[in-house]
């Protein structure tokens, strides 16, 4: 009896071995209805049946799989839809809210000349003073900020050009703009500089250009320019208005 058991398990043994090897042939049987598919793996002498599905369901494969491609194209498409008007929608308010952003600015800055018109008048400021000093600083306050923060940070090459930038824009873009707008206008707005302006952007442009070309700075430096900045205020605010 223990012998019957020990071949039993033998044969068990080697028949799971055969089988989780390569077949050396493999035949493939279709029954009469076609629809049943019956392969058979021959191995080192086993004979191992394998039963494959009926080709009803076996059609069904392929046809759950199209599906189930359709359904992921089907949302990716979605998906894709979902940021395209998600983008368009933030360039939408973004757009929207540098116009009114620009509108407030505009009326602000009317309501501020008009404040200076009435000090003007009354003799307590003079407009190169305005013009020179208050507008500028009031309307570069951001960065003046930026400028301050970055430099802070030791990041001195950012601070110069956020610095230089802000001067070409006033020199070379907002200044001819508003000659352009006054001739549209009829507005007498000429670039004719007085004495006082004229040794006054001669000097900082001076000063800059030393301290840009030169790629260093110091302490001591940067107190001769906030000198020169306090000296050019004196003088816009005891310089008489043009005639």
């Amino acid at each position: 009896m223990t012998d019957d058991i020990e071949m039993e398990d033998t044969s068990v043994r080697d028949y799971v071995a055969e089988s989780t090897r390569e077949p050396k042939h493999t035949s493939i049987t279709i029954d009469d209805n076609e629809s049943v598919l019956n392969t058979t793996s021959t191995y080192d002498g086993f004979s191992i049946p394998t039963p494959r599905l009926s080709g009803s369901i076996s059609a069904e494969v392929p046809l759950l799989d199209m599906e189930s491609h359709n359904r992921d194209n089907s949302v990716s498409n979605l998906e894709h839809t979902t940021r395209t008007t998600s983008g368009c929608n933030k360039r939408i308010k973004a757009v929207a809210a540098l116009i009114i952003s620009t509108s407030l600015i505009t009326v602000c800055a009317d309501s501020i000349v008009s404040s200076f018109e009435a000090l003007n008048e009354n003799g307590i400021l003079r407009q190169s003073f305005v013009g020179l000093i208050i507008l500028p600083v009031v309307g570069n306050v951001a960065e003046i900020l930026a400028a301050s923060i970055v430099a802070a940070r030791d990041e001195m090459g950012l601070a110069i050009n956020i610095a230089v930038g802000s001067a070409i824009q006033i020199g070379l873009l907002m200044t001819p703009l508003t000659v352009v707008v006054g001739w549209i206008i009829q507005q007498d707005m000429t670039l004719h500089f007085d004495m006082f302006e004229t040794a006054t952007m001669i000097t900082t442009t001076l000063i800059v250009s030393c301290m840009i070309l030169r790629g260093r700075t110091n302490y001591f430096e940067g107190a001769i320019m906030l000198v020169c900045f306090f000296g050019i205020t004196v003088g816009a605010y005891l310089s008489p208005d043009q005639v």
